[in-house]
C-alpha cells in the first residue's frame, strides 16, 4: 500500500512538474490563473481519491494490529 500512496505522489509530482514548464509561461486565455481555475475540480478529485486510499489504507494497518493483539491475548490464556 505504501508502494500504491508512493506511485500516486510521484504522478503528481510529474503532472505539476508538467503544469509548471508548460502553462506557466502562457499568457492570454490558457493562462495559469484560467487553467488553475478550470483544474480546481481536478484537484478534488484527486484529493479525493488520495484520501480514499489513505483512510483504506490506514484501516487496513488497523484491522493488522488489531488482529495480532487479539491473537496474542488469545495465545496467552
Amino acid at each position: 500500500m505504501g508502494l500504491v500512496l508512493y506511485l500516486f505522489g510521484a504522478v503528481i509530482f510529474v503532472l505539476v512538474v508538467g503544469w509548471a514548464v508548460y502553462v506557466l509561461p502562457t499568457p492570454g486565455p490558457l493562462g495559469p490563473t484560467s487553467l488553475a481555475t478550470a483544474l480546481i475540480p481536478v484537484a478534488i478529485i484527486i484529493g479525493s481519491v488520495f484520501a480514499l486510499v489513505l483512510l483504506t489504507w490506514l484501516l487496513l494497518t488497523l484491522a493488522r494490529t488489531l488482529r495480532r493483539i487479539w491473537r496474542h491475548l488469545t495465545k496467552s490464556s
